[in-house]
């Protein structure tokens, strides 16, 4: 089994004028594409493809339910940016020559997965003055404040060269992004942990 797992850092807050962490604008995002098959050989794709996988396992060497599927995995660089089409980008042209390779290993029973994980950091605004201090626009002021989560919004771009890849493989497309809750005001605290591995 060889695994590289490189975590981001954990985001260095903004103090907003009343010396409060700020997270929002705060993210982190990284792009995984996985093979997993019963039958899948991991060496075969490395060899096929000339590429380092970021994780390759055997069948039998995961613990739990991923003891009966061998793998092979991709992950781009981590971005800070909500917009992920730089992450794509790198998809295409790390992965994209070897699509027939994918296609193959999908055509022998592996499953394809292409998935944007990472975290986006943000803060609870509590209060319309609060908002106002922070410049967030809140409502047009005919309805009572209510408290929100100011944060990015994560944009996913499948634009026509990524649906390219990832039709003929069959491949799965998911997002798996947290937002931590950061109340430092109530606790005292900084931010929570760092992105999924």
């Amino acid at each position: 089994m060889m695994c590289v797992v490189e975590r981001a850092e954990l985001p260095v807050p903004r103090e907003d004028d009343g010396g409060v962490p700020d997270y929002a604008g705060r993210t982190h995002l990284q792009l995984r594409f996985r093979l997993r098959g019963r039958d899948l050989d991991p060496e075969r794709v490395t060899n096929s493809t000339g590429l380092q996988p970021t994780c390759a396992f055997a069948r039998g060497e995961r613990r739990g339910g991923s003891r009966e599927s061998a793998g092979w995995q991709w992950w781009s660089t981590w971005w800070d940016k909500q917009d992920t089409d730089p992450l794509m980008d790198q998809l295409l042209q790390v992965l994209g020559p070897y699509r027939s390779v994918f296609r193959h290993e999908v055509d022998l029973g592996a499953e394809a997965t292409l998935s944007v994980v990472g975290e986006v950091y943000g803060v609870v605004i509590g209060s319309a003055e609060e908002a106002e201090r922070r410049r967030y626009a809140w409502g047009d002021g005919s309805e009572p404040f209510e408290p929100f989560f100011a944060s990015d919004r994560v944009a996913v771009g499948l634009d026509r060269d990524v649906l390219e890849f990832t039709l003929p493989n069959r491949s799965t497309v998911d997002t798996a992004t947290r937002c931590p809750l950061v109340m430092a005001r109530l606790q005292g605290l900084p931010a929570a942990r760092g992105p999924p591995r």
